[in-house]
């Protein structure tokens, strides 16, 4: 199974790929992320939680999502909703990030 490894401040996030089920169970709120309509952070923080508590569920199926909620925040969550995907952000201009590790 391919995996992703992110190196984030508050610890290691490894995500495996989505299951089908994720995606057809949060099909609405992840249209209208894909799509630019969540306004409100805090849905998208909770959106990108979510997936993110599944696709790591895939390689170690004991993680919590409160787990999750921790290593998540404000400043990564981009990043995190984009390893969702099996992406990789660039870093912010004149930064060099420890970010996501090749996949495996």
């Amino acid at each position: 199974m391919k995996t992703t490894k992110l190196m984030l401040s508050a610890g290691v996030l490894v995500l495996g790929p989505m299951l089908a089920a994720t995606l057809r169970d949060h099909k609405d709120r992840l249209a209208a992320a894909n799509q630019g309509q969540l306004t409100d952070p805090f849905e998208m923080l909770d959106l990108t939680c979510t997936v993110a508590h599944a696709a790591a569920q895939r390689v170690d199926p004991t993680i919590t999502r409160a787990h999750i909620d921790n290593l998540v925040d404000t400043e990564n969550v981009a990043e995190v909703y984009a390893a969702c995907w099996g992406a990789s952000l660039p870093p912010p201009t004149g930064e060099v990030s420890p970010g996501a590790s090749p996949a495996s």
